[in-house]
């Protein structure tokens, strides 16, 4: 994960959510409600809709943690390609 300034946004926003903080919550639940529906219209159902927002949350959180310790690799090169190509295959109309 590069250190972007959206990156340390999402991390600094998750980490007063999980203290409790109101607004950084509504923060998060209203980047996530976006983020659905701008993959909504490429998705072929709800279910379709879930997989593809758990894999990516997943895929963040995992690069998020960095490192490559084997709860932190992220799959890259064909592996990542074979994920990708799965998601899209399930999600697609």
């Amino acid at each position: 994960m590069e250190d972007a300034p959206l990156d340390r946004a999402i991390i600094a926003a998750s980490r007063l959510a999980q203290s409790g903080n109101a607004p950084a919550l509504a923060a998060l639940n209203d980047m996530r409600s976006r983020w659905e529906d701008v993959l909504r219209p490429h998705t072929r159902d709800t279910a379709a809709l879930d997989l593809v927002m758990l894999v990516s949350d997943g895929l963040y959180f995992n690069n998020a943690l960095g490192g490559d310790t084997p709860l932190t690799v992220v799959p890259r090169g064909p592996r990542l390609e074979a994920l990708i190509a799965r998601v899209v295959d399930a999600a697609a109309h």
